[in-house]
């Protein structure tokens, strides 16, 4: 019955029919079998996009990562040879105690020597956080000019180093030279192991 009456039906009416429903035919083929795959291509480039964005922001942190390792193992590096520079409390004493030894093998005489403090002031409590601290001492010694150049010569090549603060120079009798000069140690109180 349905074939008569589509046979009945006049060519372009049955080419019309034809038509709508090859149309039909094909939405619903592409809403069933390739809208799903479709779908899924597109969140496939999703991920994608996605898994490379992350895998260059792995890469970036990598590289900041391999900077920063570098960095570290520097400062570490500089830290270690800065600390050579640092007196210990022992080795300050030590210091303190050769004075006389090192004045007079240069040929020059030790008149005085006097602690100024412990180096601190009030607002530097990152020394008390590093367990660096300053000690200061005064120092006069009597000694020709040449005999005080080698003995500041002797300081500045000393194993660890010292800071001249000041220096101030006088006539003494029978052409000695009178100088008073200020030190700074800077004293580690206690050592840590470097990573």
């Amino acid at each position: 019955m349905l074939t008569d009456k589509i046979i009945q039906i006049d060519s372009s009416k049955r080419r019309v029919l034809l038509g709508a429903v090859i149309v039909f035919a094909s939405v619903i083929l592409y809403r069933c079998i390739l809208s799903p795959y479709g779908t899924q291509l597109m969140a496939a480039q999703r991920y994608k996009s996605t898994l490379d964005e992350a895998i260059h922001k792995t890469k970036s942190l990598k590289t900041i990562l391999t900077a920063k390792k570098e960095k570290a193992q520097k400062l570490s590096e500089e830290f270690s040879q800065r600390e050579l520079e640092l007196f210990t409390p022992i080795e300050t004493q030590q210091f303190f105690g050769s004075i006389q030894d090192i004045a007079r093998r240069v040929g020059c005489a030790v008149q005085s020597v006097s602690s100024v403090g412990d180096g601190k002031t009030g607002q530097n409590d990152e020394q008390d956080v590093s367990g660096i601290n300053g000690k200061k001492a005064v120092i006069s010694i009597v000694g020709s000019f040449g005999n005080i150049e080698k003995f500041m010569k002797e300081l500045q090549s000393y194993q660890h180093k010292i800071w001249i603060e000041s220096f101030r120079v006088d006539t003494g009798n029978a052409g000695k030279l009178k100088c008073q000069l200020t030190l700074t140690l800077y004293c580690i109180e206690r050592t840590e192991t470097s990573l």
